[in-house]
């Protein structure tokens, strides 16, 4: 079990007070910000109009998205390796914004023209052997 799923097993268990110390050993950081969220929430919930709040939850938003996208970054100079890649991530774009297609299924089929590219075109900057 990993994160939130863990923090909710661990608080409806009887022995939440010796499961809570485990499960944070277990499962790191994760489940630490899980944590705080469950506690926090409730009082980000009922202080919602004060203006600090406010700010401290539109801070956390742009941090959360500056670190997405840091991530897509450097994904992205791993995965992103010859043309084939460059045209389906392209292809995904449009897909995603001009179509409004969901992303389970664009995951699934760039999925599959990866394993389908794969071994037709053995590419030499993939590090899987």
């Amino acid at each position: 079990m990993t994160g939130a799923g863990g923090i909710l097993a661990a608080w409806l268990s009887p022995a939440i007070w010796l499961a809570l110390p485990a499960l944070f050993l277990a499962q790191g950081s994760e489940a630490l910000w899980a944590g705080l969220l469950v506690v926090a929430a409730p009082l980000l919930a009922r202080h919602r109009a004060n203006r600090n709040v406010q700010g401290f939850v539109k801070g956390a938003y742009a941090a959360a998205i500056g670190t997405i996208l840091g991530a897509c970054v450097l994904l992205g100079r791993i995965a992103i390796g010859d043309w084939l890649t460059i045209f389906i991530g392209v292809a995904a774009l449009v897909a995603l914004f001009r179509w409004k297609v969901s992303n389970p299924l664009l995951m699934a089929v760039t999925a599959v023209a990866g394993l389908i590219a794969f071994p037709l075109l053995h590419p030499a900057w993939v590090m899987v052997k």
